[in-house]
């Protein structure tokens, strides 16, 4: 089961803390279907009480809940200081996983999950740049 977070463009101020079975871009398309703009996943994490952890984030960030729109997915909707607390969970897990793999099989799982992070800023700073000179195109 997976625990997702998505940015909705162009109203990159509303945030999504999600729950799918199989797939988190089955479920991006879906909620693209129900809302005007998309979203753009940003951060993924799998784990097997995935949903038990989305509904204790929905219930933790409740006063921050906004509703913009009417049908699937609408309730799950948040504004953007909810992301960095969320990420950083995910975060934590990725790192976990890697350690305990590299305990597993004998390396040093914390030297690549610096990789895997190292990775995830290019993408975080490629998605900047891009929002920057779509702004700018307008």
């Amino acid at each position: 089961m997976i625990v997702y977070l998505m940015i909705h463009f162009p109203f990159v101020w509303w945030w999504k803390i999600g729950f799918a079975h199989y797939s988190f871009v089955k479920r991006a398309v879906a909620l693209d279907k129900a809302v005007f703009g998309l979203f753009i996943p940003v951060g993924v994490v799998i784990i097997p009480f995935a949903y038990p952890v989305e509904q204790w984030f929905h219930r933790t960030f409740k006063p921050l809940h906004f509703r913009f729109y009417r049908g699937d997915g609408s309730t799950e909707t948040y504004w953007f200081v909810i992301a960095p607390v969320v990420y950083a969970f995910m975060c934590f897990v990725w790192f976990a996983y890697f350690y305990l793999v590299g305990e597993v099989f004998g390396f040093d799982g914390g030297s690549c999950f610096c990789s895997f992070m190292q990775w995830q800023w290019y993408f975080v700073l490629a998605f900047w740049e891009t929002l920057k000179d779509v702004y700018q195109f307008f």
